[in-house]
C-alpha cells in the first residue's frame, strides 16, 4: 500500500502552521497555511487524534501568547484553531510530547518547562479537553529543554526522560503503579556540554533503551546504553566535527541491516552527519552531507518519503524558507543532488 507523508512546520513570523502535503515519489505540494491566531508566534507543534474522530489534530505552542492551541483536523486536510489553554506567567515550554502517560488510553500532554525547572503533566479526556494534573521538579537551575516518553525499565509503564540544558544531564522519571512518577537516575553529559536534543531507541536490538544526546557546546553526541531496569551506563561520545555544534538528532535504520543508525544536524558546519550502527551500541565514524554553511539547520526528520522502503532525511533550516530532502540510496548514503 502506498503511503503519503505530509510535513507540518511552524511559521513564527507569520503566525501560522504550514502544511506540505506529500506525493508518493518524495515530492510535496506547495505550502498551505493555517492560522494560529494574531501575534501568536508558534514555535513548536505535535500531531495526534486528540478528540477521537480518527482525524489528526495539531497541538501547537504559541510563544507570544503563552498558550497551547489545538487545531482540530477534518477529512479534507484542513485545520481550524478550536481550543486554547493559557499557561502561567513563569512558563516557558521548550519541549512537549503527546502520550498516554497514565494508561487510560487517552492522550496526555507532558511539558518541559525550562524557566520554572519542572515538567508539567496535563491529562486528556479523549475529546480534545485537557486539565492540569501535577508538576515534577527537575532541580534548581536545571533548565529542562527536551522531554521524551518511553519504557526505560521494561515494566510496560510510560517513563519520562528529560534533558536538562543548564544541569548538563539527562534525568529519568519512572512511572509507579499509582500513576505517579518517582525520580530515577540522573546522568551527566559532560561539563559545558550544552545538550540540545535527545532521541531514544533500541540501538542494540536487545529491547533495552538507548538514549542519544546532541551536545552543542562540545561538538559530539553522547550515547547512554540502558540495562533494562531504568539504569544506564556511563556515556560514550562520538565527535561530530570541530566547531560543528550539533543541535538535532534522530534514530533509524538507514542501510536496512536491522541495526539502528544515528543522524545528526551540525548547525555551525551546515551538514548532516550519519553514524552507521554495528548493532552492539557502537558506531562507525561520521559521514557528512553538506546542506550549506549558512542554512543553520534546526530540525531533522527521517522517513521513507518516496515509498522505496529506505529511510530518507528532511531538513528544516532557520534562515531558509524551504525544506531540504535527502533521498536514501539504500545503503545508508544520501543523495545530495
Amino acid at each position: 500500500m502506498i503511503k503519503y507523508f505530509d510535513i507540518l512546520v511552524t511559521n513564527s513570523g507569520t503566525n501560522n502552521i504550514g502544511a506540505f502535503f506529500g506525493y508518493d515519489n518524495g515530492s510535496f505540494a506547495d505550502q498551505i497555511t493555517f492560522s494560529t491566531g494574531a501575534n501568536s508566534h508558534p514555535t513548536k507543534l505535535n500531531c495526534a487524534d486528540f478528540n477521537g474522530d480518527h482525524f489528526l489534530d495539531i497541538f501547537v505552542f504559541n510563544k507570544n501568547l503563552k498558550q497551547f492551541g489545538i487545531l482540530f483536523g477534518f477529512n479534507n486536510g484542513s485545520f481550524i484553531l478550536t481550543k486554547t489553554y493559557s499557561l502561567e506567567n513563569d512558563s516557558n515550554p521548550e519541549s512537549f510530547t503527546i502520550e498516554d502517560i497514565n494508561n487510560d488510553k487517552q492522550l496526555d500532554l507532558i511539558v518541559a518547562n525550562s524557566k520554572s525547572n519542572r515538567i508539567d503533566i496535563f491529562l486528556g479526556y479523549g475529546n480534545g479537553n485537557l486539565t492540569f494534573d501535577r508538576s515534577y521538579s527537575t532541580g534548581i537551575n536545571s533548565q529542562p529543554i527536551f522531554v521524551v516518553i518511553n519504557d526505560s525499565n521494561n515494566d510496560n509503564q510510560s517513563d519520562i526522560i528529560v534533558m536538562n540544558f543548564q544541569g548538563k544531564n539527562i534525568q529519568i522519571f519512572l512511572r509507579n503503579d499509582e500513576n505517579t512518577l518517582s525520580h530515577g537516575f540522573t546522568y551527566s553529559t559532560e561539563v559545558a556540554s550544552g545538550p540540545s536534543y535527545v532521541a531514544v531507541g533500541d540501538l542494540k536490538n536487545d529491547r533495552y533503551l538507548v538514549v542519544v544526546v546532541a551536545n552543542y557546546a562540545t561538538n559530539n553526541i553522547s550515547i547512554f546504553l540502558g540495562d533494562g531496569d531504568g539504569r544506564f551506563s556511563s556515556q560514550q561520545t562520538y565527535s561530530t566535527g570541530r566547531n560543528s555544534q550539533p543541535n538535532s538528532v534522530a534514530i533509524g535504520d538507514l542501510n536496512s541491516d536491522n541495526r539502528l543508525d544515528i543522524v545528526v544536524f551540525n548547525c555551525n558546519n551546515g551538514n548532516i552527519g550519519v553514524f552507521l550502527g554495528y548493532g552492539n551500541g557502537s558506531f562507525a565514524s561520521q559521514k557528512t552531507y553538506s546542506i550549506g554553511i549558512s542554512s543553520h539547520p534546526q530540525m531533522l526528520l527521517i522517513y521513507d518519503f518516496n515509498n522505496d522502503t529506505y529511510l530518507d532525511v528532511t531538513v528544516i533550516s532557520t534562515y531558509s524558507p524551504s525544506l531540504s530532502i535527502f533521498l536514501n540510496n539504500g545503503n545508508g548514503t544520501l543523495q545530495t543532488e
